[in-house]
């Protein structure tokens, strides 16, 4: 029988023991080596930064997951090239964790790599949420890129990514994602936030199918008179007497499951349009057109 059993992390960390828990990250046993990863970053000393990058190599993915959690906790810029590394571990939790740690870290050296993790599907979806933290300009061409991901929830990120970077190359990309059923009411709330008037006539169209759409129809009216109120010198004569030609109430009905737990799965009500009806005509005057 051995003589010595296997380190008792706890108790070194009691100890205040770091050199005892440096020493623990090569016992053979990784959920040891784990145990010594998530007591140095409990620990919070610097000296266990450098042992720690070299957790990132541990054989067992989740200790390297363990050490890239904890290298976020310190924050020591020391750790953002290897985290940069950690990118291309062959884990997939391992790279998500190393995302989420260069987005904690906002090292602009992370960008062209985080960039590149675009084309990493199975960490697609963080990357985005990490370069929409980032707001480097560099990123949005990949991001329009990745409007064509096979997922609606990753399509859904990347509209919210553009929509905060607010840069107008997104505009036409954007215009062109109105027909994905998936994020369209995104795509519609973002090209509301630019207000682009390349925006306005194709917003208009979208907002005019979704007054014949139960569910949309109220949101749909609110677009419509937001995007009056905002840029109505960018809309077109033939557009504005559209809105002008409106009735002064907009029917809507759809079926809700959920309610029927009340008696009625039918959702009905009526919608007013005298307002953005009266903004059309103020343009349509102020340009000396007639309605």
């Amino acid at each position: 029988m051995p003589l010595f059993g296997p380190p008792n992390v706890e108790k070194l960390a009691d100890k205040h023991d770091l050199k005892g828990l440096i020493k623990a990250l090569g016992y053979k046993d990784p959920d040891v080596r784990r145990a010594a990863v998530e007591a140095l970053q409990a620990f919070g000393d610097a000296r266990a930064v450098e042992p720690l990058i070299g957790a990132l190599g541990d054989k067992a993915p989740w200790v390297r997951r363990a050490a890239v959690k904890a290298l976020q906790a310190f924050g020591d810029p020391r750790a953002v090239e290897p985290l940069i590394g950690a990118l291309g571990d062959e884990g997939e939790k391992v790279r998500r964790a190393a995302v989420e740690a260069l987005r904690v870290f906002g090292d602009p050296r992370a960008v062209e790599p985080l960039i590149g993790a675009l084309g990493d599907e199975e960490v697609r979806g963080a990357a985005v949420g990490a370069l929409q933290a980032f707001g480097d300009p560099r990123a949005v061409e990949p991001l329009i890129g990745a409007l064509g991901d096979k997922r609606p929830w990753v399509r859904l990120k990347v509209v919210e990514a553009l929509q905060a970077f607010g840069d107008p190359r997104a505009v036409e990309p954007l215009i062109g994602a109105l027909g994905d059923e998936g994020v369209r009411d995104a795509v519609v709330r973002a090209l509301q936030a630019f207000g682009d008037p390349r925006a306005v006539e194709a917003l208009f169209g979208a907002l005019f199918v979704d007054l014949d759409d139960g569910k949309r129809a109220e949101d749909a009216m609110v677009g419509l008179v937001s995007a009056l109120e905002r840029s109505s010198q960018g809309i077109g004569a033939d557009v504005l007497r559209r809105v002008c030609k409106l009735k002064d109430e907009v029917s809507y009905s759809y079926y809700y499951p959920p309610a029927q737990c009340i008696g009625n799965p039918n959702v009905s009500g009526v919608i007013s349009c005298s307002r953005v009806k009266q903004l059309a005509r103020q343009e349509l005057v102020r340009r000396g057109l007639r309605a």
